[in-house]
């Protein structure tokens, strides 16, 4: 539970942040079944993993924090497959349980769902974002 309040509240802190003087920037935003947390921008993706003292076992660590810059290709392919996911009622799942991904998209209105451990979006998603990341 600890666990899932840090990610809401460092998703809903940096979210925050996302608008500037010339429009609504669009964000996507992903946890994951450990709860390491993934922020996608227009030009960065940022990872943030789970700490041994805030992961659920005390022991579990996510890895390094990483923030790496990004190609629009690469931007608007995550957006399409957030969309995408986010469409599917199959995905969906109604409560939060361990194993499942949390995903959002912020452009001045708001999309988010949880959705199902090993679900074909689930596993798309988490492809994606570590393809970026490396």
């Amino acid at each position: 539970m600890k666990k899932c309040l840090i990610t809401v509240f460092l998703i809903l802190a940096i979210s925050a942040s996302t608008t500037c003087a010339t429009g609504t920037i669009t964000v996507c935003m992903y946890s994951d079944g450990s709860g390491n947390s993934y922020i996608v921008k227009e030009n960065k993706i940022e990872y943030i993993p789970v700490q041994p003292g805030t992961s659920s076992s005390g022991e579990y660590s996510g890895g390094k924090h990483r923030i790496k810059n990004i190609s629009r290709t690469d931007f608007d392919e995550t957006k399409a497959l957030f969309k995408k996911v986010l469409s599917s009622h199959v995905e969906k799942i109604k409560n939060r349980v361990k194993g499942s991904g949390y995903l959002e998209i912020k452009n001045g209105k708001h999309e988010n769902a949880i959705i199902r451990m090993g679900s074909w979006g689930q596993i798309e998603i988490e492809k994606k974002l570590n393809q970026i990341l490396k």
